[in-house]
């Protein structure tokens, strides 16, 4: 006797699975590469910061 699995249960599996394959790649792709991006545009406000604030050499205030 052959078990008859409904359709919509089928579709529901896979949209569990795709529901979890999605926050897998979220996790592991995305978020890694959204760091990295803030790191890189915080370190050239840093540099942006520092190279306007620090005090000019071999210049004398008027």
């Amino acid at each position: 006797m052959d078990v008859q699995v409904p359709e919509s249960r089928v579709k529901q599996v896979g949209i569990g699975v795709g529901a979890v394959v999605g926050v897998v790649v979220l996790l592991l792709v995305v978020l890694p590469v959204a760091l990295l991006a803030v790191e890189i545009l915080a370190g050239i406000v840093v540099t942006i910061v520092s190279t306007v604030t620090e005090p000019r050499m071999g210049r004398r205030p008027a």
